[in-house]
Parts: C-alpha cells; structure tokens; sequence
C-alpha cells in the first residue's frame, strides 16, 4: 500500500491505518489531547486521488464540554484559528486537503490544527480580548439600564477626546465617563 509506505518513511511503525469505510481511514498515530486522548484523525481518498484529513466534527465537540461557540465574535476567531493553520471548517468538521507527497506533512499540520481549536485557554484569552468591548458594552446597557446612557460622547470641546459611555445619575450630577480599556 502506497499511503502506508509514505507514512512509515516519516512515522516509522509509530502509525498505522484502520480502514473504516471503502474511503476512509482512521489514523492511529502519537498525537495526543491534554488529557490523554488520541487525537481522532481520519484520511479519506477523493475521486481525484487526493486526500482530505478530517476529524468528523470530534475536536470541536470536545471544546463544546467547556466553551461554548455562540457568538459571531468566537465564531470569527475559530474561523481564523482554522484559516491560520490551513484548516477548512465545514459544519463544525475540521479539515485539511493533502495530496500523496504531502500527506506526511499534513497529518503534523493537521495535529496542530486540532491542538490549536482544543486549546480552550488560547480561545478563551483571545475571546476575552476581542470580545472586551461587546462584554462592557452589554454589561453598561443591562445593568445600567436605570440611567441614561450615551455611547462615543465628547465631554469637552475637544473632538478627538471621545469616551466610550457617559452616564447620566438622576438628580443633576456631573456625568460619569467610563474609557474601556482592553490591555
């Protein structure tokens, strides 16, 4: 078998094949989650003779046990997560295109696309980072909903000097303004 062959060049025995379907492969080889858990990885042979790594949807199920994707924001994210690492998403599957010469290569770069989707911290942290805005903005209008507030004033005569939130207490008090910062 010529897959097989290709593989044990850069592998050695450390990988093997399981045929699953008259197409597709399971990949048996030393890539690991943090927990433990063999990273599943599947080779399926297209009608064109090239082949597509695909996890059938495993490591993004996974991520859903502890962060949920559900907002354009993280969607965003994810989706350049997987564009970063020549990853395709196709409805929550990852997958990454290879060609017999290559394949070797991908099974790597594929590992490290699963790595880098289950890493919930690496996620997470940039969540918060690009989220910062949508998460003060949404805690402002909620919690603050009793007094009027206004979004990208200028206090002063200063045009460039632009805060994020003024809020107006009853009573006639000053304003307070609130500059949000992401760092």
């Amino acid at each position: 078998m010529e897959i097989m062959n290709r593989l044990r060049q850069q592998f050695g025995e450390l990988i093997s094949l399981e045929n699953i379907d008259p197409n597709v492969m399971r990949i048996y080889a030393p890539f690991f989650h943090e927990d433990g858990d063999m990273m599943s990885m599947y080779l399926e042979t297209m009608p064109d003779g090239t082949f597509l790594l695909r996890d059938f949807g495993n490591t993004l199920m996974r991520v859903s046990y502890t962060f949920d994707i559900d907002s354009d924001n993280k969607q965003l994210i994810l989706n350049n997560i997987v564009k970063g690492n020549y990853g395709i998403l196709d409805d929550f599957e990852l997958q990454l295109k290879a060609t017999l010469d290559s394949l070797p290569e991908a099974i790597l770069q594929f590992s490290q696309l699963i790595t880098k989707v289950s890493s919930i911290e690496l996620l997470q942290r940039q969540t918060v980072k690009t989220m910062f805005f949508e998460y003060l903005d949404d805690f402002i209008t909620t919690k603050l909903s009793n007094y009027k507030v206004s979004k990208q004033t200028t206090p002063s005569r200063d045009k460039q000097l632009v805060v994020d939130f003024q809020i107006d207490p009853p009573n006639e008090r000053k304003p307070i303004y609130i500059f949000g910062v992401n760092e």
